[in-house]
């Protein structure tokens, strides 16, 4: 056996060694499929979904679409797999018996090739458990710097004149959203100024229109580094700088698809961190502005 033979078959039952792949395995091999949709159909986390589509490697390659398909070396170990799992359809005893007889010396070389190869990859797997285990621990540790590090940004933040980033999200995500609401989503925030002001609106009542006045906002990006949080006033109207907190699914952003509204968009002043509710209701599009 050569090293490309050895590889390909270690490769094989790899894969094939964890219930998971074999399920990504079988649903390509009906149709070429999307990551949302397998993602989907599996019901499991991301990251998991990720680590075992990451080791099925040679064996999944890419349509021009972008879905996913097996490769010919994927196929080869749906054929295996279907052999192994293949039982005789006849309820008679007597045909299976014949099955075998007739089929012994073909069950015992894959018998005895899936028994090597299963104790070869027991031994990968050990091994590759023991570096995840070894990264762990440093993620651990890198994860205890990095407390350490934010805990020493939110003393510092409580004397700062405004709002810092990560505490605006806290203050938009508490009480609405855990650890288990936020699995698969991308949490964004963008510093905006918004202008308060009330403006005369034309409204219609009855049969003839009125003005009256009405509260109204209008939204700015910010463009140049900000050094003084607090709002100001001119003619125009009262200027807030505010944090604007996005919600999107994590495939949205691996698509780079935002044309999509967020799953939820919530607002906190960067100076006092108040949080607004129902913002974009007071949003008037300006011709002037």
């Amino acid at each position: 056996m050569t090293g490309v033979e050895g590889d390909a078959y270690s490769t094989i039952f790899t894969s094939l060694n964890h219930l998971v792949r074999r399920k990504i395995l079988k649903m390509l091999a009906e149709e070429p499929r999307s990551f949302s949709d397998m993602f989907e159909s599996l019901g499991i986390s991301s990251s998991h979904f990720n680590y075992h589509l990451d080791n099925l490697g040679d064996l999944v390659t890419k349509t021009d679409e972008g879905k996913y398909k097996l490769s010919f070396l994927g196929e080869a170990a749906m054929a295996m797999m279907s052999k192994v799992e293949e039982a005789p359809q006849s309820p008679e005893t007597r045909h299976s018996s014949v099955f075998l007889i007739k089929n012994w010396k073909y069950l015992s070389l894959i018998m005895i090739i899936g028994i090597a190869f299963l104790a070869t990859a027991n031994v990968m797997q050990f091994s590759t458990l023991a570096k995840l285990s070894e990264d762990n621990q440093d993620l651990l540790a890198s994860n205890e710097l990095l407390w350490n590090r934010y805990s020493s940004a939110m003393i510092l933040s409580e004397n700062s004149p405004h709002i810092s980033k990560i505490e605006a999200i806290q203050i938009a995500l508490k009480g609405e959203w855990d650890e288990d609401s936020l699995e698969g989503m991308v949490v964004d925030a963008n510093l905006v100024i918004f202008r308060f002001q009330a403006k005369m609106i034309q409204t219609s009542h009855l049969v003839e229109p009125i003005e009256k006045m009405m509260p109204v906002a209008v939204i700015y990006e910010v463009t140049e580094k900000v050094t003084d949080y607090a709002p100001y006033s001119d003619e125009s109207g009262t200027y807030h700088y505010i944090w604007e907190i996005t919600l999107r699914p994590v495939q949205e952003y691996l698509d780079k698809d935002f044309t999509n509204v967020p799953s939820a968009i919530y607002h906190v002043d960067a100076y006092d961190s108040r949080k607004y509710l129902r913002l974009y209701e007071l949003l008037y599009m300006d011709d002037d502005n």
